[in-house]
């Protein structure tokens, strides 16, 4: 009499999981899983035990709802989970649905990174009623020939004010 037997079978599974977190403490989160439900046809006793392998198939198409919540406590630092299961295809066997209870302890920080303050870069200004220096123009035509032409007496340009101070980080 044959007591123990091995098969291979080839499974597939699909596995469809959103998440909406309504504020910083809850997230709700459901759940669809399809996939194929092993099964095996063999009962009662064979008559050739030493040639007769169990004949597992990959079985009808088992789907799976789920629905469920996670809460932050603690700030964060402690996180509590509950869960809903139901066998929506009760396909080759009924089953009842479940219950999944979870708390867990996060390591390191959860979220995204803080936002850091870009750098603060002055732009010197004049002072008021100082305008910055302007270039100079260009010779004046001169009638051919003639001397040279001189440039004109302009003052020398100001100079620009130091920058301001950087505001105290903060």
């Amino acid at each position: 009499m044959q007591t123990e037997g091995r098969d291979n079978v080839g499974q597939l599974a699909l596995s469809l999981t959103p998440s909406f977190k309504l504020s910083e403490d809850l997230t709700m989160f459901g759940g669809l899983t399809v996939r194929q439900h092993p099964t095996i046809d063999q009962k009662g006793m064979e008559q050739d035990p030493l040639f007769s392998e169990p004949e597992v198939e990959s079985g009808p198409t088992n789907v799976l709802v789920s629905a469920g919540a996670e809460v932050s406590l603690a700030d964060g630092a402690l996180l509590a989970s509950g869960m809903l299961y139901w066998n929506a295809s009760q396909n080759p066997a009924k089953y009842k649905g479940g219950l999944g209870l979870m708390v867990s302890v996060p390591l390191g920080k959860r979220g995204p990174p803080t936002k850091t303050q870009p750098p603060v870069i002055m732009v010197p200004q004049p002072y008021p009623g100082q305008y910055p220096p302007q270039p100079y123009p260009g010779p004046a035509p001169q009638p051919y020939p003639g001397p040279a032409p001189q440039p004109y007496p302009y003052p020398a340009p100001a100079p620009y004010p130091p920058p301001a101070p950087y505001p105290p980080p903060q």
